[in-house]
């Protein structure tokens, strides 16, 4: 459920707390099932749970690609006005958290993804290697990932969407 614990960590970032006393991205789940919303893996679905909690889709840039001079002046002022932003791998969604000269940190609920430019879509386990968080073991790995420019300038990203608090 990445798209749903992106999604979770998004609403973190608005100040949309979990309402309920288990997992949050369980919660989204079973608001996308009461409301008859489309699939979590489309955006009818995320875009639809995030209405349901009183946030909205503000911007989705498709087939994003750039250097830091790009994503600069692309999405940083999103992150600026305590947007919550997240971001499609292709088969595969991450949470934005900075831009810096450095790159780009994610958090990423899967795990930690050695190389954006080793990624594989018709593959995501194997793209990382091992480096996974498991369901009865989150250990934190794919926490503040940093991503160089030197992979992100070369990666496309499906989209990029950021969303703010209704």
């Amino acid at each position: 459920m990445c798209n749903l614990t992106s999604l979770t960590m998004v609403l973190e970032t608005l100040g949309i707390e979990n309402p309920s006393d288990g997992q949050y991205e369980d919660f989204l789940e079973n608001v996308r099932r009461k409301n008859s919303l489309p699939p979590r893996t489309t955006e009818g679905g995320w875009a639809g749970v995030a209405r349901q909690l009183k946030a909205r889709k503000v911007v989705r840039k498709d087939n994003f690609r750039g250097d830091y001079n790009v994503w600069k002046d692309e999405i940083l002022a999103y992150l600026r006005n305590g947007n919550g932003v997240m971001m499609s791998l292709n088969g595969h969604i991450i949470r934005l958290q900075s831009i810096t000269s450095n790159g780009i940190t994610v958090d990423d609920p899967y795990g930690k993804l050695p190389s954006l430019l080793n990624y594989n879509p018709g593959n995501v386990t194997g793209s990382y290697n091992g480096n996974l968080n498991t369901r009865t073991k989150e250990a934190g790995i794919g926490e503040d990932a940093v991503f160089p420019w030197s992979q992100v300038s070369k990666f496309t990203f499906l989209w990029i969407a950021a969303f703010e608090r209704k």
